[in-house]
């Protein structure tokens, strides 16, 4: 793993602890359900990760960050 790939990670930790993954989610009007789906992950865990009471594993946290980057870049153009 490089810097590079640590320092996403990181900041998605950060955007689930302070409640922003879940409010880019909620303004997309997306279900965790539905997050959980593309992610192949129960959506138990996406509650958790939002709740910041667990913390995305690295082979999650890139697709999950990439996500919650391409649904805030969506909003923001529309």
């Amino acid at each position: 793993m490089d810097a590079q790939t640590l320092v996403q990670i990181s900041q998605l930790r950060r955007m689930c602890k302070s409640g922003e993954a879940r409010a880019i989610r909620e303004a997309a009007e997306l279900t965790r359900d539905e997050v959980a789906s593309v992610l192949g992950v129960d959506e138990s865990l996406v509650e958790m990760w939002e709740k910041g009471s667990a913390t995305p594993q690295p082979d999650v946290a890139l697709p999950y960050g990439e996500l919650l980057g391409s649904l805030k870049a969506a909003m923001a153009a529309s």
